[in-house]
């Protein structure tokens, strides 16, 4: 597993764990729907090698999993709908 922390506007927000594959629309899946389903939502990533990456992405629920609409998660990762 890993964790993640969703924040905005999702039903429990907060920091969840998620199977080590699992992708946006699991981490939705968990926290409870936006309301309404809509609006933006940012990924941001802390990697390796100190430098942030801050992604705007027009979610999908019907996105293959891994594609840019429905991206895999990693360990720490930062989700905000707004």
């Amino acid at each position: 597993f890993i964790s993640v922390n969703i924040f905005g506007r999702v039903e429990n927000p907060g920091v969840i764990k998620v199977p080590l594959e699992a992708s946006l629309s699991d981490a939705i899946d968990l926290t409870g729907p936006i309301k309404p389903l809509s609006g933006k939502i940012v990924l941001i990533r802390y990697e390796n090698d100190g430098r942030i990456i801050k992604k705007n992405i027009s979610y999908s629920a019907s996105a293959k999993r891994g594609s840019k609409r429905n991206p895999y998660l990693k360990e720490n990762d930062l989700i905000c709908f707004s």
